[in-house]
């Protein structure tokens, strides 16, 4: 399944994308991810606890990072497993910080594939729902935190 989302930051590119390129910033920005450990070898460790329907899921797994400086964009690859669903995702999170007359727009692309229990319950209104949430609450974290005053 395919995702777009957008958001805009108080901030001019250039400083956006250099939180964009802080991996532990980003993710304790994510409501319900937390890095498990530090990077080994280019993998992030983390989990991400997530309701979907009347099923809660703590994915563990890992993701690896990677940066276009030049464009201001970015990617994010990554799989995990929640054992009590014996549910799986694997996924990719693109992004890109562009200019916009007051700061600047990230724009989010998100694909991914849902196995296991938890896929039953993914259907494209709910999955889009949570996304807008989570995005959201993203945008306003990352917004609050210091890197941008």
């Amino acid at each position: 399944m395919q995702l777009e989302q957008r958001f805009s930051l108080p901030a001019a590119p250039d400083q956006a994308w250099a939180a964009f390129r802080d991996v532990p910033l980003l993710v304790a920005c994510l409501p319900g991810a937390t890095l498990t450990g530090s990077e080994a070898d280019g993998a992030w460790p983390l989990r991400f606890d997530v309701k979907l329907g009347p099923i809660a899921a703590g994915f563990v797994g890992s993701g690896r990072a990677s940066f276009d400086d030049a464009a201001r964009a970015g990617r994010f690859d990554g799989s995990a497993a929640d054992a009590r669903t014996q549910s799986r995702v694997k996924g990719a999170a693109s992004f890109r910080v562009e200019a916009q007359e007051e700061g600047s727009v990230v724009v989010v692309g998100i694909d991914y594939t849902l196995t296991g229990s938890l896929a039953q319950f993914s259907r494209v209104g709910i999955v889009r729902e949570l996304a807008n949430a989570l995005t959201a609450q993203f945008a306003a974290r990352l917004a609050k935190r210091d890197v941008f005053v």
